[in-house]
C-alpha cells in the first residue's frame, strides 16, 4: 500500500461512519499567536473545544500537514538518529464534538488498523491512564486486549491538556510491536471531558475526541520498513539525491537530515516564508543551515539550488514557479553561511590574537545573532583550542528562549474571546452600502459586559449588522459614528474575531444601552481611499510579475486610505527604469476604465463564502480578497510609487498612493524643486546639468579640505614638544574644534607606538577621541571607560583603536581632570 492508497483508505472509512471530511489548513496557525506552526490535526478545531465556537457538524476526519519545531513539540534533534521522527509528517486525525462515546471511538480505530490495513492485532499495546477505569475496560472486555498488554499511564504520559488550565482529557495510546521488538506509538486517542481549574478536574457537560495519528509512522509498518525513510514518502527523494551526487549509500545520518529539512524548507516557503531572525523565519534559516551542514558532510561539492527539479516535485507535485524562488533562497542562504564563518573565524583569531578570552557570550552570538550553526562553532572551537563551556552556552540559550516567550505574552494583551462565545456572527453589510439600521448585541468595557456606557467612555460594540469593515486582508478597519438620536459615539477602530465584528468607541455625547436601535455610519471619505488603494495594489501585484518576473510573491500589505504598502519576493533593488515601467503599465490599466467585479462560493469545508476579485479579465488580476474595491479603473485616478527598498532576505517593500493623495506629494515635490531652480539660478531644462557641475565642485572641495585638515594635524603632532611619554609610547593631546576623528585614525593608523587624545565641545557635552596605531591594539579601551565611569556618567565606547566618549558638561567642566585620569590609567596598565 502506497502513502496515497492509506490516506485515501483513512478518509473513505471515516466518511463511512458519518464523519465530515475537512481540508488541512496552513501550515502557519492563523489568529493563534501561542503556535508558530500547525503542529497536529486539532489545531483548526481548538476554538471549538474551547467552547468559543459551535461546530458546524458533529464529527470531522482530516489529513493535516504538521510541523514540529517548536515548544514542547520539536523533533529536531531526533532528526537522523530516529528512523520514526520528521519534522513535518501528515497526521490522519477523525474528531468529535458531540455526544463522543469512548467505546465506539476505540472499536473504530481498531477496525480501521485491523480490517482495512490487515495489521496483526497480536502485535498491538496500549497506554491507559491510571484513573481512565472505563478506557481499560473497554480494551479489556470489548476489544478483548491480554491485561499484559496494557500500560499503566500518569497524567506526565496520558492526561493531554492544551495550558496549564482549561480544558484537558485521558488519552489512550496505541503501540505495535515492531521486529526488532520496539513498541511503537502509532495513534493517540484523547477524550477531552474534564475542564482543569488549579488542582480541580471539573467534569465537562460534553466530551470531545481528538486524535492523531502519523502517517509515515503507520505506512512504515504497513511497508513493512518500520523506518519513514524507507517508505515511498522519501525513499524516491533519497534516490533522486544518490544518483546526482553519485553515491552508492549508505542512507546514513546525514542523508536523512538533508532530505527531511528540504522537505520541510520548501514546504515552508510554500506558505511565503523566507528565511530570517525572527519566528518562522529563524526556524526555516535554521534547517537550510543544517541541511547545507548535512549535505557537506555528506562530502559533495554540489550546492543545495543545483539539485534537480525531480527531487522538488516529489515535495510538492504543484511548485510550478515557486521553484524559482526556492533555488534562489537556498543559493543566497549558502552564500550567508560561508560569510557567516569567515566573519566567525576572523572574529575568533582576533580574540585570541589581542590575548582576550573567549567567553560563552561570544561563542553564544554567533550563534543566536549571526545564524553560526552549532556544529561549526564546535568544530572552530576544538579546532583554535577554545575552551567551550557547554552548560554555560545553553543556560544563554535559556535566557533567550525565556525573553522570548515573555515577549510574547506582554505583546498579546487581547479581548478575552470567551465573552463573545454565545454571540451570532455579524451581519456585515459593507460591500453595498455605507450606512444601517441595527441593534446593539453586547457592549465590552475592561473585558467586561455591560449594559450601559456613558459620555466619555471608550467601549467595544457588537451589534446584529454593520456597514463598518473590519481591519483584515492587509486593509485597516473602517471610522466614522454610531448614533442614537442626541447620542453618539465616534467609531474609532474596527476588529474582527470569529466572524464577530467589534466596534471600538468613543462616546462623544450622552449614552447608550444594549438592544438600543442605532443608525451606523462610515466615513465615506475614508472607505473611498482604501477602496482606491486596494484596487491598486491588485493591480500592483499584477504588473510586478509581469516586469519582475513570475517568481514574485505578496509576503503582506497594508491598505490604508492615504497610502499602501506592499511586499514581495525579489532579489535585487528595483532599478528606475523598472520602477518608472511598473507606474507606467499600473497607470495604463488606470486610464483604460477597466471594470472590476466580484465571484464568490461558499466552501463548507471553512464555513465561509470565498471571494475574488477580478479586474478585467483574469490576465490582468484575479485574486482572493475580503477588502473593499473601486467598481473601475479609472475611479483610481492616478498612481504613483513613492519609495522602494528592502526590509529583509530577499523582501522588498513599495510604498505608494493614489489619486489626491499623490496630487499633495507631487505638489510638495513641485515647490521644492521651484526652490532648488531660484536657489541655484538654474531654469527646468538645465537643472540636472547644474546639479551635477554643483556636486562635482564640492566634492573637489572636500578633498582639497580634507588634504588641508591632514597636513595641519600632521604638522601639530610633528612640531609639537608636548608629547607624554609612557614608556615608549608617545601621547599626543590636541584641542580641536570639530570632530576630526578620521583624519587623526589616518594618520595614526601606520606609525608605531603613538596614541592621540583630542577633545571638542558639541551641544553641550565634551567629545574626546583617542586613537591608537596598529601595534597598540592590545590596550584595553573599555577600561577607560570604566575608569572616568568612577567620577561621571560616560557615553560611548571603544574598539579596534577608537575610543570615543562624551560627558556632559553639567558632570564635568575641568577637562584637565579628564584628560588626566585618561593618562593616569595608560599608565598603570601599559
Amino acid at each position: 500500500m502506497y502513502a496515497k492508497e492509506l490516506e485515501q483508505s483513512f478518509l473513505d472509512f471515516f466518511v463511512s461512519k458519518n464523519y465530515r471530511e475537512v481540508n488541512e489548513i496552513s501550515l502557519i496557525p492563523k489568529n493563534d499567536d501561542s503556535l508558530l506552526f500547525t503542529n497536529s490535526g486539532m489545531v483548526q478545531f481548538k476554538d471549538i473545544f474551547l467552547g468559543l465556537v459551535k461546530p458546524e457538524f458533529e464529527k470531522a476526519v482530516t489529513i493535516q500537514t504538521c510541523i514540529r519545531l517548536s515548544g514542547k513539540h520539536d523533533d529536531l534533534e531526533n532528526i537522523g538518529l530516529s528512523p520514526h521522527h520528521n519534522t513535518s509528517f501528515k497526521m490522519l486525525g477523525n474528531f468529535g464534538f458531540v455526544n463522543i462515546n469512548k467505546s465506539v471511538v476505540i472499536n473504530e480505530a481498531v477496525e480501521f488498523l485491523v480490517d482495512r490495513l490487515n495489521l496483526d492485532f497480536t502485535r498491538f499495546h496500549v497506554s491507559v491512564h491510571q484513573n481512565d477505569l472505563e478506557s481499560r475496560n473497554i480494551w479489556l472486555k470489548t476489544i478483548g486486549i491480554h491485561e499484559s498488554k496494557i500500560i499503566n499511564g500518569s497524567d506526565e504520559t496520558n492526561m493531554w491538556s492544551m495550558d496549564n488550565i482549561g480544558p484537558c482529557g485521558y488519552c489512550t495510546e496505541i503501540f505495535y510491536k515492531i521486529d526488532n521488538g520496539e513498541l511503537l506509538e502509532i495513534w493517540n486517542l484523547v477524550f477531552i471531558q474534564y475542564n482543569r481549574t488549579g488542582d480541580k478536574l471539573l467534569k465537562l457537560k460534553n466530551v470531545f475526541l481528538d486524535t492523531g495519528m502519523g502517517l509515515e509512522r503507520i505506512l512504515s509498518i504497513k511497508q513493512k520498513t518500520y523506518d519513514n525513510f524507507d517508505t515511498d514518502i522519501y525513499k524516491p527523494m533519497l534516490n533522486v539525491l544518490l544518483l546526482f551526487f553519485k553515491k552508492n549509500g549508505p542512507i546514513d545520518k546525514s542523508f536523512r537530515i538533508l532530505v527531511d529539512h528540504m522537505k520541510t524548507s520548501v514546504l515552508l516557503m510554500k506558505e511565503n516564508v523566507l528565511p530570517g531572525n525572527d519566528k518562522c523565519n529563524y526556524v526555516l534559516k535554521k534547517l537550510i543551515r543544517r541541511a547545507i551542514l548535512a549535505k557537506n558532510k555528506i562530502g559533495v561539492n554540489y550546492k543545495l539550488y543545483q539539485i534537480p527539479d525531480d527531487f522538488f516535485f516529489l515535495i510538492d507535485k504543484c511548485i510550478g514557479n515557486n521553484l524559482a524562488v526556492v533555488r534562489e533562497v537556498l543559493k543566497l542562504e549558502e552564500k550567508k553561511l560561508l560569510d557567516t564563518v569567515r566573519f566567525a573565524t576572523g572574529f575568533l583569531k582576533k580574540k585570541i590574537s589581542s590575548s582576550k578570552n573567549v567567553t560563552s557570550q561570544d561563542l553564544f552570538k554567533l550563534y543566536d545573532t549571526y545564524g553560526m550553526p552549532f556544529d561549526i562553532i564546535k568544530k572552530l572551537t576544538s579546532k583554535y583550542k577554545i575552551n567551550f563551556n557547554i552548560n554555560e552556552f545553553n543556560s544563554q540559550m535559556n535566557k533567550q528562549i525565556n525573553l522570548s516567550k515573555n515577549v510574547i505574552r506582554t505583546a498579546d494583551i487581547k479581548l478575552n474571546k470567551l465573552l463573545l462565545k454565545d454571540l451570532h456572527k455579524t451581519n456585515f453589510r459593507g460591500y453595498g452600502s455605507a450606512t444601517c439600521e441595527s441593534s446593539i448585541l453586547c457592549m465590552i468595557f475592561d473585558n467586561v459586559i455591560i449594559d450601559t456606557v456613558f459620555q466619555n467612555q471608550t467601549v467595544i460594540i457588537l451589534t446584529e449588522s454593520t456597514p463598518f469593515y473590519p481591519e483584515k486582508g492587509g486593509q485597516v478597519g473602517d471610522e466614522g459614528v454610531i448614533i442614537c438620536g442626541e447620542n453618539i459615539m465616534n467609531v474609532f477602530d474596527v476588529q474582527e474575531i470569529d466572524n464577530k465584528i467589534l466596534h471600538y468607541c468613543y462616546v462623544v455625547n450622552g449614552s447608550f444601552k444594549v438592544n438600543s436601535l442605532v443608525s451606523l455610519k462610515i466615513n465615506k471619505s475614508k472607505r473611498l481611499g482604501c477602496k482606491r488603494n486596494h484596487s491598486a495594489t491588485h493591480l500592483l501585484h499584477s504588473v510586478l510579475k509581469k516586469v519582475l518576473g513570475p517568481h514574485v510573491k505578496q509576503m503582506g500589505s497594508l491598505v490604508t486610505d492615504k497610502y499602501l504598502r506592499f511586499d514581495f519576493i525579489h532579489f535585487s533593488p528595483l532599478s528606475n527604469n523598472e520602477i518608472i515601467s511598473i507606474e507606467n503599465m499600473v497607470n495604463d490599466y488606470i486610464k483604460m476604465g477597466i471594470k472590476t467585479y466580484v465571484t464568490s462560493y461558499f466552501d463548507e469545508n471553512k464555513n465561509e463564502t470565498i471571494r475574488t476579485i477580478v479586474i478585467g479579465d483574469k490576465s490582468i488580476s484575479s485574486e482572493l480578497c475580503a477588502g473593499t474595491h473601486v467598481k473601475n479603473t479609472r475611479d483610481i485616478f492616478f498612481f504613483k510609487i513613492f519609495k522602494e527598498y528592502g526590509i529583509g532576505s530577499n523582501i522588498r517593500r513599495i510604498e505608494a498612493g493614489t489619486a489626491y493623495n499623490v496630487i499633495d506629494k507631487l505638489l510638495l515635490s513641485e515647490n521644492t524643486l521651484a526652490n532648488i531652480i531660484s536657489e541655484t539660478k538654474s531654469n527646468r531644462q538645465d537643472i540636472l546639468e547644474n546639479l551635477k557641475k554643483l556636486l562635482l565642485k564640492n566634492k573637489s572641495l572636500e578633498k582639497e579640505n580634507a588634504k588641508i585638515i591632514s597636513d595641519l594635524i600632521s604638522y601639530q603632532l610633528r612640531s609639537s614638544d608636548n608629547a607624554i611619554l609612557i614608556k615608549d609610547i608617545k601621547l599626543y593631546i590636541l584641542v580641536k574644534d570639530n570632530d576630526y576623528l578620521k583624519f587623526v585614525h589616518k594618520f595614526v593608523n601606520d606609525k608605531q607606538k603613538l596614541i592621540v587624545l583630542y577633545y571638542f565641545e558639541d551641544m553641550g557635552y565634551i567629545k574626546l577621541n583617542l586613537v591608537l596605531s596598529k601595534d597598540l591594539n592590545y590596550i584595553n579601551l573599555l577600561g577607560i571607560v570604566n575608569e572616568l565611569e568612577k567620577y561621571f556618567p560616560v557615553k560611548g565606547g571603544g574598539s579596534r583603536g577608537i575610543l570615543k566618549v562624551s560627558i556632559s558638561k553639567n558632570d564635568c567642566t575641568d577637562i584637565n581632570g579628564i584628560t588626566d585620569k585618561i593618562v593616569s590609567y595608560l599608565s598603570s596598565s601599559i
